[in-house]
């Protein structure tokens, strides 16, 4: 009996669950919210500080983490970003491979801003030559927020930045 009962509520369950994701976009906003949950969620998120604004961010550490950055994702909600932490004493070259949104990108060394790169368009999925985007002088640290951010919070080259430990 018992068996019976569990197979029953399994079956209402899964008639439910057909149902509900067969009303447009409700199977879509599932998967929308756990990959936005996931994304967000795939570092720690910390808080940068530069001069008087705070930002919240996840953290690319790893090769994997720095490659995937914020490919896939539909947006940033403003005040929050993606810190990338890089090697010592290089220029960095990023892309805006499968990016979905514009971006502003700080360049950061020795906790200061040593520029910034702004307005960065998304690229169309068939271009074959995706442009590259590096500081003139060698970055720690390069910060992804969303365009027109910086220029908004009045960010620039040799503003104080605080960073989070990590």
């Amino acid at each position: 009996m018992k068996q019976l009962i569990i197979l029953f509520a399994i079956l209402i369950g899964m008639m439910l669950f057909v149902y509900w994701s067969s009303k447009p976009g409700n199977l879509e906003n599932l998967v929308s919210r756990t990959t936005t949950s996931i994304q967000t969620t795939q570092g720690q998120e910390k808080t940068v500080k530069i001069g008087d604004n705070k930002i919240v961010v996840s953290v690319a550490k790893t090769d994997e983490e720095r490659r995937v950055g914020l490919s896939g994702r539909d947006s940033l909600i403003e005040g929050s970003g993606m810190l990338f932490v890089l090697e010592p004493n290089i220029k960095p070259s990023f892309w805006m491979k499968g990016v979905k949104f514009p971006l502003d990108i700080i360049w950061i060394d020795d906790g200061k801003v040593v520029e910034v790169t702004p307005d960065i368009q998304p690229v169309d999925a068939s271009t074959m030559a995706i442009p590259t985007y590096a500081p003139t002088k060698p970055a720690d640290y390069a910060l992804e927020i969303p365009a027109g951010e910086a220029k908004e919070k009045n960010i620039k080259a040799g503003d104080k930045v605080e960073l989070p430990a990590l």
